[in-house]
């Protein structure tokens, strides 16, 4: 078990290099995991891999009972041109987060090529519904029914072979299409909060998941019930050397669910 040292700053959250917990079935695919435990640097990607965020001005970390957040004034994350996030196939996107901006598209993540005609991304349009972007050839989005609303939420999209592409929120299906293709990414750059025609995003976002695959519905629920599941249990000496009495407590704390297991 790894132990945090209270005396240090932030001591409610575990090093940066608490690991994945590679035994859980929702760490296969995973390529991109940016939060914010770190209180100063990069965004680091701790999937493992390159790809990791420079937060640019106007963004902070924040921390309230939930956990450690992205603060974004009207800003974004610019994770750069990492062959990571090009991809070329299947995605998914899972993000936690509240906005507040007017901007239409405000985007959770999003990877464009620098004409802004080939890409993929995820974000609360003009009409404050998730849309899913997935462009190759042609232009194909999927726009969810529910108004997301000012409130923190959890929001999915995912782009599958053979089978319909899909929108969730708070891990309930908010629609589906049938998309042509997968997106063509091969000199695309990626952001959080900001699709790369200057819509940037105001409000918090705490964490965001990039996939190489497609998630189930089943998938979808089970990270919304605990998310963090794909980390390895630690042990806290914030809480008394005791294991975190909650899924989330130091790492991440659903603010929707109620915790469906305890670290052990």
């Amino acid at each position: 078990m790894i132990k945090i040292d209270k005396r240090i700053p932030w001591q409610s959250t575990p090093p940066m290099h608490v690991p994945l917990n590679k035994d859980n079935w929702l760490t296969r695919g995973l390529v991109g995991l940016w939060d914010a435990r770190e209180p100063t640097g990069p965004a680091y990607n701790r999937a493992g891999l390159d790809a990791d965020g420079a937060p640019q001005a106007g963004v902070t970390r924040t921390w309230d009972e939930f956990g450690p957040q992205y603060e974004f004034a009207n800003s974004y994350i610019d994770i750069g041109t990492s062959n990571t996030v090009r991809i070329t196939g299947a995605f998914t996107i899972v993000a936690w987060g509240t906005h507040l901006g007017t901007n239409n598209y405000r985007p959770y993540l999003s990877c464009w090529d620098a004409g802004g005609s080939q890409g993929y991304g995820l974000s609360v349009n003009n009409t404050n519904k998730l849309r899913l972007d997935c462009y190759s050839s042609g232009t194909v989005t999927l726009t969810g029914a529910t108004n997301v609303g000012t409130g923190f939420r959890m929001v999915a999209g995912t782009v599958r072979e053979n089978k319909p592409s899909e929108v969730w929120l708070d891990g309930v299906s908010d629609g589906t299409t049938t998309m042509s293709g997968f997106p063509t990414t091969t000199s695309g750059y990626a952001r959080i909060g900001d699709d790369g025609a200057n819509r940037f995003w105001t409000g918090v976002i705490p964490r965001v998941l990039l996939y190489n695959r497609g998630l189930s519905t089943a998938e979808i629920i089970s990270l919304r019930d605990d998310p963090n599941q794909i980390y390895m249990p630690f042990q806290s000496t914030f809480w008394g050397g005791a294991i975190a009495p909650f899924p989330g407590g130091p790492l991440f704390r659903s603010k929707h669910f109620t915790p469906a297991r305890y670290f052990a």
